[in-house]
């Protein structure tokens, strides 16, 4: 019987399109809600969060259902964490980026490994926003105009956002001893542009992410 089995699903959206993902959350909550015991592990963001709207409320976990996060601690070992308070809050991926970005941008932690993933968050917040602003298929250098009137340092920004969120090039920035200063400016001056450009919604962004922003 189902209410007495602990059921684990892996990744259950493997290879699926995102038209999917909602129709497999509600199959999986509402087929599997009676399991003893209901594990469900993903990849996506986007099943999280299904996910998540159903387990959670007002950004905590109830208190039938609880989050984890693998935690990968070393090259060789991986650990299973509670789940980032900031993780459980946020309802899309957009609010994550923008937290996270606003919280390297102010670190002055100078290890370098910190802040290797700064060019990929700083080119999916730009593929979010400016995918939004205009919903064209052109590529985001075509869009950068959008935010920055400078052309040097729009420049800048894309250049460290296309190379650095290659995997390729994670060795040459590990090389550089001022990446994590390079990431911290250019953060900076992507906030400043959208502060400047669009400053209603950056500040929106600050309200929901509960994170400040010295502009």
């Amino acid at each position: 019987q189902l209410a007495q089995t602990v059921v684990f699903v892996d990744d259950p959206i493997s290879s699926l399109d995102s038209n999917h993902v909602h129709q497999v959350s509600v199959l999986l909550l509402r087929h599997l809600n009676e399991a003893k015991q209901l594990f469900i592990s993903t990849h996506s963001s986007e099943l999280f969060n299904a996910i998540k709207e159903e387990w959670a409320s007002r950004g905590t976990f109830k208190s039938s259902n609880a989050g984890y996060l693998m935690h990968r601690a070393s090259e060789t070992k991986s650990e299973l964490i509670a789940l980032p308070a900031h993780l459980a809050k946020f309802r899309s991926d957009y609010h994550h980026v923008f937290h996270c970005l606003a919280k390297l941008g102010q670190s002055q932690n100078a290890d370098i490994d910190l802040y290797i993933g700064t060019p990929n968050l700083v080119r999916r917040f730009l593929e979010m926003y400016l995918g939004a602003r205009l919903p064209e298929a052109l590529g985001i250098q075509k869009k950068m105009h959008i935010l920055f009137d400078d052309a040097d340092v729009s420049d800048s920004v894309y250049l460290f956002a296309n190379e650095g969120s290659h995997s390729q090039t994670n060795l040459r920035l590990l090389q550089m001893s001022d990446f994590p200063a390079q990431s911290r400016e250019v953060v900076s001056r992507l906030f400043r542009a959208l502060h400047a450009k669009d400053s209603a919604h950056f500040n929106a962004l600050l309200r929901e992410t509960g994170t400040t922003w010295p502009i």
